[in-house]
C-alpha cells in the first residue's frame, strides 16, 4: 500500500507513471490471466523496437506508442473482453497455474519497480514531495529537496502566467498580466 502511495501524484491523483505506461503491464496481465503466456512474451518483443516509451533506466520519456504497438494492444484487449463474456469454471482454473502465476509476479514486480522509479508525474508534470513511513502505520511527506522546489515553482509560475496571459488577452485585451495594457 505504501508503494502504491509513494508512486501516486498527488496533484492529478492519478499514477505518476504515464498511462500508456500503465497499459502495457495491464495488456500483460491480461494475457496471462487468459493463459496466452506467449503473447505476453511477444508483446514484450514487439514493444522493444519502440522503446521510446522505455529508456535504459525504466523511466519514461513521455512519448506514445509507435504505429504497429497500438493495434497490437488493441487487440490484445478485445480478445480479453470476449474472454471474460465466455469465461467458463475451466478456464479460471487453468489460469492459476504456477508457471503462469510466476510470470503475473515478475510482471507486478516490474510495475511496482517502475511505479517507483519515475520522479516526476509523466500525465501532469508536476512533482510531488517523496514520503516516508514511520513504524508500519504513519506516514508523512517529507519536505520538497530545493533543487526539486526551484523547478516546481518556476513551472507552476509559468502555469499562472500563461493562464493569466490567456485570461487577460481574451477578456480585457493585455498583453502579459494584469498591469501592461496593450
Amino acid at each position: 500500500m505504501f508503494q502504491l502511495l509513494k508512486s501516486k501524484c498527488f496533484y492529478c491523483h492519478k499514477l505518476r507513471m504515464s498511462v500508456d505506461r500503465v497499459r502495457v503491464f495491464l495488456v500483460k496481465l491480461k494475457l496471462l490471466e487468459m493463459g496466452d503466456v506467449e503473447g505476453a512474451m511477444t508483446l514484450d518483443d514487439a514493444l522493444q523496437p519502440c522503446q521510446d516509451l522505455f529508456d535504459e533506466e525504466g523511466m519514461g520519456k513521455g512519448k506514445s506508442f509507435s504505429v504497429d504497438a497500438e493495434p497490437m494492444l488493441r487487440t490484445a484487449e478485445q480478445k480479453y473482453r470476449r474472454y471474460r463474456r465466455n469465461e467458463t469454471p475451466l478456464q479460471r482454473a487453468a489460469s492459476r497455474d504456477p508457471f503462469i502465476v510466476d510470470h503475473q509476479n515478475q510482471v507486478i514486480d516490474a510495475f511496482q519497480r517502475a511505479c517507483v522509479l519515475v520522479k516526476g508525474c509523466e500525465n501532469c508534470n508536476a512533482i510531488t514531495a517523496p514520503l516516508r513511513q514511520d513504524q508500519s502505520i504513519k506516514v508523512f511527506q517529507k519536505p520538497m529537496p530545493k533543487r526539486q522546489r526551484k523547478f516546481a515553482e518556476s513551472k507552476l509560475r509559468q502555469k499562472v502566467m500563461r493562464a493569466l496571459h490567456v485570461e487577460t488577452a481574451d477578456t480585457h485585451s493585455f498583453s502579459c498580466c494584469c498591469c501592461c495594457f496593450v
